[in-house]
């Protein structure tokens, strides 16, 4: 029995678990203590984000340009919201709170999605007028690497270059993931996946910056005129990897599935945790599990708590809290 919404509820909650392990691994203690293997954030980034697109897109079937009051409230809003609030938390904790300067122009972390899912369910209905829009989308994200001045900046990058995924969820139907249900594809994609694991392993450490798709070609190790194959190339690894992960998602009810309907509020409110977590003593805690126990003791630390915070932030008194910011309605 294959239910849409139990489908998607437990791909989001693996997709948003994995963006908190990711900047866990990525951007909070782990870049200072170097406790984790990168293939493994490599390998997660190869495809979380793009699904998340994905799935956004395949939602976003009746978008239309009516709807801004809708889209101001559920993402510029908090986008703005969180935003300052990051700004203001991140200075507080460094010790300079005198020297802040609010600035919208560069998203912090996982804020630049919202941005970009404004944007995209605005020209929605502009877009699916023309033809064969996924197309366009992967040319036009193939040429912006060529120019410099367009990168993290409003992550106009970012917002181009994740577009079609967006569109290839928007034109999807649920037949199509019902497909990759089959026993065998999912055979197939287990071993798809162990494969992609072993090579990001072994031969692809270098690759690493391709699969945030926000930096000009010039500013990466290959040369500029194949440039434009190497981005190719990683757009085939993550539709790949991508298909292989939707293949295994259960789609019957699972203890997670209740918390997938709510991934917004861990994924919007676990930074601020992360940055107070770096000032904490643990940070010793965690220079002792590596030395005891080697990559695999800080491994299983921070999946422990990226877990519990991906389901206490999911809970309902902390939604009844963070409503008011998380999903406001203050444009009426």
């Amino acid at each position: 029995m294959h239910n849409r919404n139990d489908y998607f509820d437990n791909a989001r909650f693996i997709l948003v678990f994995w963006v908190i392990i990711g900047h866990f691994w990525g951007v909070g203690i782990f870049q200072y203590w170097n406790v984790c293997p990168g293939f493994l954030r490599n390998f997660i980034y190869s495809f979380h984000m793009p699904l998340i697109a994905l799935i956004s897109g395949y939602f976003s079937k009746n978008a239309t340009s009516d709807k801004l009051r809708i889209y101001l409230n559920r993402l510029l809003v908090p986008f703005v919201i969180f935003q300052v609030l990051y700004l203001l938390w991140f200075q507080i904790l460094k010790g300079e709170i005198g020297s802040i300067h609010l600035q919208l122009t560069y998203p912090f972390h996982g804020l630049w999605y919202l941005w970009a899912l404004f944007f995209w369910r605005i020209f929605t209905p502009y877009i699916v007028q023309l033809k064969h829009p996924i197309v366009i989308s992967i040319c036009i994200a193939l040429a912006i690497g060529y120019f410099s001045d367009i990168g993290l900046k409003y992550e106009i990058s970012k917002l181009i270059c994740f577009l079609p995924f967006y569109l290839i969820g928007l034109y999807s139907d649920f037949r199509h993931f019902t497909f990759l249900a089959n026993k065998n594809f999912q055979i197939l994609s287990i071993c798809v996946l162990s494969t992609s694991l072993f090579a990001f392993y072994f031969y692809m450490p270098e690759f690493s910056y391709w699969f945030y798709l926000n930096l000009p070609y010039s500013t990466m190790k290959a040369p500029e005129i194949t440039a434009v194959f190497y981005r190719l190339l990683i757009y085939c690894i993550i539709f790949i990897n991508g298909i292989s992960f939707l293949s295994i998602v259960p789609h019957r009810k699972t203890w997670f599935t209740k918390y997938g309907k709510y991934t917004i509020y861990p994924y919007l409110l676990h930074m601020p945790i992360l940055w107070l977590h770096m000032q904490l003593p643990n940070i010793y805690t965690i220079a002792m599990l590596k030395a005891l126990f080697g990559d695999v003791g800080n491994i299983v630390y921070i999946t422990s708590v990226s877990a519990f915070l991906m389901i206490a932030l999911s809970t309902l008194p902390v939604r009844n809290v963070f409503r008011w910011i998380v999903e406001p309605k203050w444009i009426k």
